[in-house]
């Protein structure tokens, strides 16, 4: 009963924030200006795809195949983020986490690339250590899955293992927690 309240309470943060896709408010030769309150339900769009990212990959143990569409939903809110923030992209770095939770478990090489770029961004920007810890994690997920999916079970798509490698493994094989706000 508790996994699946948690489940509704998500799905309705989720449904909630992905109805607040208003258009940028732009001048009269279409440029953009900043806007906070528009970043800021973008994030907010970011955070609740990136809350069932994680919900169905750590709770129910979904395979990454079936969340590319929330990942692709992370991105877009996140490109949103950035244009929101105008030109000079200053008013706010916004948080690592929903592109961090979407990386781990992004499967194209655009997207992956895309997510990684973000990061990188962030971490360009920013005294705090989570963008690039993150980055760290990330990639250590992939190479992981990388090297599995070369010697996975042609049939089940599935390592030996039984199981998808996630960051959880990448933090608990390296005894470390990683912080990101």
């Amino acid at each position: 009963r508790k996994t699946t309240r948690l489940e509704h309470m998500i799905c309705s943060f989720s449904a909630k924030h992905s109805a607040f896709e208003t258009p940028l408010p732009s001048d009269g030769d279409n440029e953009i200006i900043p806007d906070h309150s528009v970043s800021s339900r973008a994030m907010l769009r970011a955070m609740g795809s990136a809350l069932v990212i994680f919900f169905y990959r750590r709770i129910r143990n979904v395979h990454p195949f079936i969340l590319q569409s929330h990942v692709n939903d992370v991105i877009t809110a996140l490109r949103d983020f950035d244009i929101a923030q105008g030109p000079t992209n200053m008013m706010s770095l916004g948080t690592p986490w929903p592109a961090f939770i979407a990386g781990c478990e992004a499967l194209p090489t655009s997207s992956r690339d895309w997510l990684m770029g973000w990061m990188e961004k962030g971490a360009s920007r920013s005294a705090c250590n989570g963008f690039t810890a993150s980055q760290k994690v990330m990639r250590e997920v992939w190479e992981q899955r990388d090297v599995v999916g070369a010697i996975q079970d042609p049939e089940s798509g599935i390592s030996n293992r039984g199981k998808v490698y996630s960051w959880v493994d990448v933090l608990r094989e390296g005894k470390f927690w990683l912080m990101l706000y």
